[in-house]
């Protein structure tokens, strides 16, 4: 097994670490500091790399709902696009895997924030020491393209916007956090399998979301580039209809990921149009209601709770990372292995 999919096996237990840190004396001191810090923030402000940077996406609309300012910047614009002038009621979110990627290190040195609370997955890095809080994500030891990092990223925002709000509602996020664990662990393997012959060859690849779901898109497209080498791209529903539609027939492949919530039906209108004009469909279903379209469906664990449509994206984690595994073994590459770069990014 490589460690890509050795990785991908593990995000159940890792939620789990995080669930029980935050859980402990030491992680709801480190909660209620980022309640002091957030409650006074009229205005987020989210920056990372890569999946640093998107996964605040499945937060946004939740801040934005509480008509709080959610800005995501990518950490290398900001560096050398233009300064950004922090305002008294922001509250800056720096986000690392290893807390050493190049982009944030010049960040410190050369526009540090004057505050700002650091996501990363080591307590000692360079990010953690530079920060007025730090909050461990408690994924553990990851070498290939990231899988516990993702997760547990998505899982402590939930947790952080609940914590934000009362211990009731924390107590209840680390409750929900923990039935998606469990949830986890179950995978339509066999729905996977289909779903990777259906793609095939997988020369180009549309991932399709709307909502936090689009987080999921963001992910699969920078995943599935890295580790097929091939070409990716993601699109809200509605983006995709601008333009993109056009390609739509027979060559074409296209991965739905349809979350609970308001936007499932007109993601199941994009879908039937697509399967209609011969696109080849794989949709990622964490819907109650039935998708009746000729399109390949992998299930998705259902939630049950008022969080549904925020939390999809750590239940079909498992899901999508399992299908770029069944085309890398149908491609004959090796995911859990890089050609040009490494784990951390040490050049611009």
């Amino acid at each position: 097994m490589n460690a890509f999919k050795k990785e991908n096996a593990e995000l159940p237990a890792a939620l789990e670490d995080l669930i029980t840190f935050y859980g402990s004396a030491e992680g709801a001191e480190r909660l209620e500091r980022w309640r002091a810090l957030s409650a006074p923030a009229t205005r987020f402000v989210f920056s990372g790399m890569g999946t640093s940077e998107f996964a605040p996406y499945a937060v946004r609309w939740k801040l934005f709902n509480k008509e709080l300012g959610c800005e995501i910047v990518d950490t290398g614009e900001w560096q050398y696009c233009g300064t950004m002038a922090e305002r008294k009621t922001d509250l800056v979110v720096l986000i690392s895997q290893s807390g050493e990627s190049v982009e944030l290190k010049k960040l410190l040195e050369s526009a540090k924030p004057e505050r700002f609370v650091a996501i990363t997955n080591d307590d000692t890095s360079t990010l953690a020491r530079h920060a007025t809080l730090t909050l461990p994500l408690c994924a553990g030891h990851e070498a290939a393209i990231t899988t516990k990092t993702y997760t547990n990223t998505l899982a402590l925002l939930h947790l952080l916007t609940e914590a934000r709000e009362s211990n009731s509602a924390m107590e209840d996020a680390r409750t929900v956090l923990r039935m998606c664990a469990g949830l986890m662990e179950h995978v339509d393997e066999s729905a996977v399998q289909r779903a990777a012959d259906y793609l095939m060859p997988a020369d180009y690849v549309a991932f399709v979301a709307r909502g936090p779901a689009f987080v999921s898109a963001r992910q699969s497209a920078l995943t599935f580039m890295e580790g097929l080498k091939k070409t990716t791209a993601a699109f809200t529903g509605g983006a995709f209809r601008h333009g993109p539609f056009e390609s739509m027939g027979p060559d074409f492949r296209m991965v739905v990921f349809r979350a609970p919530g308001t936007t499932a039906v007109i993601l199941d209108k994009l879908t039937d149009d697509a399967t209609r004009l011969g696109g080849h469909v794989i949709v990622f279903d964490g819907h109650p209601r039935q998708l009746r379209s000729s399109s390949l469906t992998v299930k998705v664990p259902f939630l049950d709770h008022r969080a549904a449509e925020s939390l999809f994206p750590l239940l079909a984690a498992r899901s999508h990372n399992q299908l770029l595994c069944e085309l890398a073994d149908r491609l004959g590459i090796d995911i859990g292995s890089f050609r040009y770069g490494s784990k951390i990014t040490t050049v611009e």
